[in-house]
């Protein structure tokens, strides 16, 4: 059979979001609240709200959000009282949020890594000041950085090596120490006797 659902007029203008395994639908509104939808069972529950922007002269709205790759989670950002937005997470099993990145920078577009162990988001926190050269006005040419946050107790950071590289034969101990110094990145000078 096929439904057909109605939107409040302050329904989000932007796309609402499938969960994974197809039974929720993520979506915000000009309220700046952040619902999903049971399809299964037509509950609408509020995971959040902000009312930090309510007499801004812009008609802003919540579209900042995603699931989790197993459909229990939603990552989004709301505003904060200080115009920043902060990264929130919310548990769709437990109906709790945990806020985890704060206001102090600007956090949006979160999203999950693949196996969910993750959260990725930008943050505007780089102030490397330089000069244009064109209009003698400072310029912040990058300010957006890649953070990641560590989902899961006990986890590696997704960048760092598990394991150390073996040394090549070149630095065995009877190797000439200025081959093994080279492959460190080091420059040593052997004086030969």
């Amino acid at each position: 059979t096929r439904s057909t659902w109605r939107m409040a007029a302050r329904a989000s203008s932007g796309s609402p979001r499938w969960s994974p395994d197809g039974k929720k639908i993520l979506f915000g509104n000009k309220d700046f609240a952040v619902f999903y939808i049971d399809v299964g069972s037509r509950k609408l529950t509020k995971v959040d709200e902000s009312r930090y922007l309510d007499n801004d002269e812009f008609t802003w709205e919540v579209s900042d959000y995603a699931w989790s790759p197993d459909s229990r989670w939603v990552a989004y950002s709301l505003p904060r009282e200080n115009r920043n937005n902060a990264i929130f997470l919310y548990d769709t099993l437990e109906g709790r949020k945990v806020q985890l990145a704060d206001d102090f920078y600007e956090n949006l577009n979160p999203r999950f890594a693949a196996d969910a162990g993750y959260l990725y988001f930008l943050s505007y926190r780089n102030y490397q000041i330089g000069m244009d050269p064109f209009e003698d006005n400072h310029i912040v040419a990058n300010p957006a950085r890649v953070m990641v946050a560590q989902l899961r107790q006990g986890e590696k950071p997704p960048f760092v090596t598990t394991s150390r590289k073996r040394p090549s034969p070149a630095c065995a101990p009877s190797a000439r120490p200025t081959s093994c110094a080279r492959e460190a990145g080091v420059q040593i000078i052997v004086e030969a006797a």
